[in-house]
């Protein structure tokens, strides 16, 4: 099990979004599976709408997932956490850790983006990052401009 903690210097998650969608393109040309859990459905809806216009020259297949829905996509945003259904990479943009979000089984590979500037969000990652060490994750941080 993975997890990457990545440290972008902004002041907000909202800032951060153009890094996760870079990130998402990546893990789709890598054949990889994302489910990436928002905070509420606002933050659904902006990256939704951030990933049909993220680059003029591609398309990041996705769609937002509601309950009883079945959704062939590689990639799947939703607010819910109960519709994350073992997917290859899991992101999560909430504040709440994966202990308290409470999946099961644990998925094989965590993303968690930490804007640089906003102390809350990063007293959360930290204890997260504590959390998973605990669980057995093998750790990355990365630092991005």
């Amino acid at each position: 099990m993975r997890a990457d903690f990545y440290l972008i210097n902004q002041a907000q998650l909202p800032a951060c979004l153009p890094t996760l969608c870079r990130i998402l393109a990546k893990a789709y040309s890598a054949q990889q599976s994302v489910f990436v859990l928002t905070q509420d459905v606002a933050q659904t809806q902006t990256l939704d709408e951030l990933l049909w216009t993220f680059r003029d020259d591609s398309f990041i297949p996705h769609a937002v997932l509601a309950p009883n829905t079945e959704h062939a996509t590689p990639i799947g945003i939703s607010h819910q956490p109960n519709l994350f259904h073992q997917q290859d990479i899991f992101v999560n943009l909430t504040t709440q850790s994966l202990q308290a979000i409470d999946l099961h089984p644990l998925p094989t590979r965590l993303i968690k983006l930490i804007p640089q500037h906003d102390e809350t969000y990063k007293q959360h990652a930290r204890l997260e990052y504590q959390q998973l060490k605990q669980a057995g994750y093998e750790l990355h941080r990365h630092t991005l401009g």
